[in-house]
């Protein structure tokens, strides 16, 4: 009798497993042949989404990271690998910028203009400040470009 509670119970867990686990992940992955992602996946826009998340977060890196060398003095070592961090940040966002869609082309302008904006502000960090801008104006334009991918994507 009791081994019997246990298989039933078993089943029980089973099946609820199935019901909150399983069934909501197959239907986000596209549910059968034919059928589309959810529109959540960032790939139903042509993988504008995506690409304008990751664009926002190497902007929101940048910006806090210019904000911690805005004073000096200057640790080059520190301020070296700061530079690489927000590179990596830069290079996944392009990555996933390959796309077609309009949000896509707007992102990859903004990331542009955010690697422009960093090379100058390592060329000022670094003492070589010839030719550099307004860092606020360069950030600026950078959200600008951004706020243009989120509408030309529909977000």
């Amino acid at each position: 009798m009791v081994v019997r509670i246990i298989k039933v119970a078993v089943v029980i867990v089973i099946v609820y497993f199935g019901y909150t686990q399983l069934v909501p992940w197959i239907k986000s992955v596209g549910g059968g042949p034919g059928e589309a992602g959810s529109a959540d996946d960032g790939f139903a826009d042509g993988g504008a989404r995506r690409c304008i998340d990751l664009a926002s977060r190497a902007g929101s890196t940048l910006g806090s990271e210019m904000r911690q060398y805005a004073k000096p003095p200057f640790d080059l070592a520190d301020w070296g690998a700061t530079v690489n961090k927000v590179e990596m940040k830069i290079y996944e966002a392009n990555s996933d910028c390959r796309c077609s869609a309009p949000g896509c082309s707007e992102a990859r302008r903004a990331l542009s203009e955010m690697e422009s904006l960093l090379a100058s502000f390592d060329g000022m960090v670094r003492g070589d400040s010839a030719g550099f801008t307004n860092p606020a104006d360069q950030m600026q334009e950078a959200d600008r470009l951004l706020e243009e991918a989120r509408y030309a994507a529909g977000i």
